[in-house]
């Protein structure tokens, strides 16, 4: 992109810069926190949950790193007036974007209210920047190099390495100025050379490498999968087995082993079982329901001390600890 002053523009507000850190210990919580995102996240990996956000609000552009510990489903859909691209900064092991798999020098890229499935390895470190779409393509335009966005909606995209490390140095630097002197950080200056930056990686033109026949198996994946997911949330309380899974849906059970594989790293019954845990955990850590018997019907499972080890070995206690840490803390805010 060509090096420019920004156009003349009255400085923003103080008040238009929006920071803050937090620490969590439930994958669901964290996702509650990123502002303006519909997304949720589902523990798969045993193991106590823990993770970090760093969030700064500006008024057309939105920056955000996060950090987790164990395998995490997280899925949503992104603002329909916003671009997103994320970078993972550490990613010892591989994840799975979309259905397809990425390790620490991938760069996602998410369309206007697209839909998106991430897989985490055991840890990640992700970086990434949503952008005013409308501003995004008003600063490329005056640019003179117009706006190439992916024609798939979600996915990861080879980039220019000069680029994109010019990116990311960019956004943790904005990062470090919020938390250390906010006062100080040149709002307007700041977004122009955000979008400045992200034009330069999205110029690269993603969408003319897409292998076609590779995309289409991978799109009627993510399809079939989701379709799973919405058949099986209709009945959480049945018995559900993969047999019925594969009738219902009209599929043989290998195309959905290879569909769950490819989109989530797991076997259907594998997720099916980690889906409900999850529910049962969010059911207690709202205090939802009036004991842990009762949650875990409500999710299917009905062997209480099978279901308790289940529980306990993939978020690390027991379901009566979490649902008294929540019913004290209903207690203490009232």
């Amino acid at each position: 992109m060509p090096n420019a002053s920004p156009p003349p523009a009255p400085r923003l507000a103080a008040a238009a810069l929006r920071y803050r850190q937090s620490e969590h210990h439930d994958a669901q919580d964290h996702a509650a926190q990123l502002n303006g995102w519909d997304q949720h996240y589902e523990q798969l990996a045993a193991g106590a949950f823990h993770g970090s956000l760093e969030d700064l609000g500006l008024d057309t552009v939105h920056v955000f790193r996060e950090q987790t510990q164990r395998v995490v489903f997280q899925h949503g859909r992104t603002r329909h007036d916003t671009l997103t691209l994320a970078l993972p900064l550490h990613c010892p092991g591989e994840g799975r974007f979309c259905g397809a798999g990425f390790d620490g020098g991938a760069v996602f890229v998410v369309g206007p209210g697209q839909d998106f499935e991430l897989i985490t390895p055991d840890r990640l470190d992700l970086l990434a920047v949503s952008v005013d779409i409308a501003s995004l393509h008003r600063e490329a335009e005056t640019a003179g190099q117009p706006l190439t966005l992916p024609r798939t909606g979600a996915q990861a995209i080879p980039t220019p390495p000069t680029a994109t490390r010019a990116l990311r140095e960019l956004l943790l630097t904005a990062l470090d100025c919020a938390q250390r002197a906010p006062d100080a950080l040149p709002h307007e200056e700041l977004q122009w050379q955000i979008q400045q930056a992200v034009c330069s990686v999205l110029h690269h033109d993603p969408g003319q490498q897409v292998d076609a026949r590779a995309l289409a198996t991978a799109r009627a994946r993510r399809r079939l999968v989701g379709a799973a997911r919405a058949w099986l949330l209709q009945r959480v309380h049945e018995p559900v087995d993969v047999p019925a899974l594969c009738k219902a849906l009209q599929v043989s059970r290998r195309t959905l082993q290879y569909s769950f594989e490819d989109v989530l790293g797991m076997p259907p019954a594998s997720y099916l079982r980690a889906m409900r845990l999850n529910g049962v955990r969010n059911d207690l850590r709202l205090a939802a329901v009036p004991s842990v018997a009762d949650a875990a019907a409500r999710w299917g499972f009905w062997h209480l001390p099978r279901f308790a080890g289940d529980y306990r070995a993939l978020f690390g206690e027991l379901p009566s600890r979490t649902l008294r840490g929540a019913v004290l803390t209903r207690h203490q805010r009232t």
